[in-house]
């Protein structure tokens, strides 16, 4: 079995482009990857497709670490974001294939489960807290507050973000995580305010309180002595970069990026570093649907797996996992409460436009043009992540229209897949993995 092609679909996902990777062989079977870097799309595209030509098309897919090695060391560039979101599409996407071939789920293929359930959290804050416990998350992720300046006023930010996660708290009762993410955005001594601040609503932990380029200063940070875990990881992309943090346990939670650290090959070999120091392992997966599916395979295989990110958007409501057929489906909440989320969801949902770019052996790359019908049946990319999960109706296995353009300014283009993927389903185990 060889490799012949990698294709890749910028799909428009409102705030974002999603940007999915398809590797295709010459027995027919093929295997689905993102790489959605937000602003960054099209230059993680052309990436792919140079590291397709040099070191994927003509490969076995079964050999999936030896791949992973020659996108990695066999250039002269090794990390960043944009050379770190193609690889992990593409390894992504052998992954799939290498389930496929062996007929099993990804998470076989990692050591086999160690858990039932995968915990999730979402995005909100007081004004959709209520919402999304109803939902069955287990807790969500909220920011320091609206409008807010910390460095202009650390004491009255501070103050203000106490009242959000004050007002979080009561909503949604003491036994739900709180989490708080804060994007790098302000100095060591104005975060230490804030996580001060935190210290009386039992957090969860505190996500990016400085940018992490000075990994040594996290250090201030993680002994605080107010006891708020501290949580970073989505721009650091390898293992490399993950070590001095890790080694000096600067850091109680990891949080890794599936499209950004090198796919499932690399955050695997992240968590396991972690877990001799007793950190935790919490991937990042914001609003992605097939880096969500390959990051819920990793999370079952993984010993010191903590919590799972789960954006509730209308392209990825969870509702959208709930199939007799998939792998994985959503069983804590009430069947009133999944029948009105899923007619919002049917509401919401809206057709999706895409563009593809093809890496050959034999011919020229090309972009197909084509509109087709909205799915009939309302399911979330999710499921269409193959090996990832389990098997897809074939009525939900249709086709977008489209209306709008890519965004942040790339080619305005219609485009028809020319298949959605067939997923392979596994019966010994369809039924075996749940988030709860």
């Amino acid at each position: 079995m060889k490799i012949t092609e990698v294709k890749t679909y910028l799909v428009n996902a409102k705030r974002q482009n999603w940007l999915f990777v398809k590797v295709m062989t010459d027995e027919g079977v093929y295997g689905w990857g993102e790489a959605s870097v937000e602003g960054q799309e099209l230059a993680a595209e052309a990436a792919i497709h140079v590291l397709a030509e040099r070191s994927v098309i003509g490969e076995d897919p079964r050999n999936v670490d030896m791949i992973y090695q020659k996108m990695y060391r066999h250039g002269f560039w090794k990390s960043g974001f944009i050379y770190g979101s193609a690889i992990s599409g593409i390894d992504q996407a052998i992954w799939d294939i290498k389930g496929k071939i062996l007929g099993v789920p990804v998470y076989e293929l990692l050591g086999g489960r160690v858990r039932d359930k995968i915990r999730t959290y979402t995005h909100g804050g007081p004004q959709n807290a209520a919402e999304c416990i109803e939902m069955g998350f287990a807790g969500l992720k909220t920011g320091v507050g609206p409008n807010i300046e910390v460095s202009n006023d650390r004491y009255a930010a501070a103050k203000s973000f106490a009242k959000t996660l004050e007002a979080v708290r009561n909503i949604i009762g003491d036994d739900k995580v709180i989490a708080v993410d804060h994007h790098g955005q302000s100095t060591v001594r104005d975060s230490l305010a804030l996580v001060e601040a935190a210290k009386d609503y039992n957090l969860h932990f505190f996500e990016e309180p400085i940018s992490p380029e000075n990994a040594q200063l996290y250090r201030t940070i993680h002994d605080n002595p107010w006891n708020v875990p501290i949580a970073a990881g989505e721009r650091l992309y390898s293992r490399f970069d993950f070590r001095e943090i890790i080694s000096n346990q600067w850091l109680d939670i990891v949080q890794p990026d599936i499209c950004h650290c090198g796919g499932i090959s690399e955050i695997r070999k992240i968590a396991y570093m972690a877990e001799p120091y007793l950190i935790k392992f919490a991937p990042h997966s914001p609003e992605r649907p097939v880096a969500t599916a390959a990051s819920i395979q990793v999370a079952a295989a993984m010993q010191n797996f903590d919590i799972l990110e789960f954006a509730q958007t209308v392209y990825l409501r969870p509702t959208s996992m709930i199939s007799t057929s998939s792998l994985l489906t959503v069983t804590s909440r009430s069947r009133r409460s999944r029948a009105s989320a899923l007619s919002l969801t049917r509401k919401r949902l809206r057709s999706t436009p895409m563009r593809t770019f093809s890496t050959r052996q034999d011919t020229e790359p090309t972009v197909l043009s084509r509109k087709s019908k909205i799915m009939p049946q309302v399911r979330s990319m999710l499921l269409h992540g193959a090996a990832f999960y389990g098997k897809i109706p074939e009525a939900v296995q249709k086709h977008w229209r489209s209306k709008k353009g890519i965004r942040n300014g790339a080619e305005r283009t219609n485009l028809r897949t020319e298949e959605m993927p067939n997923a392979y389903v596994n019966r010994e185990t369809e039924r075996i993995l749940r988030i709860g």
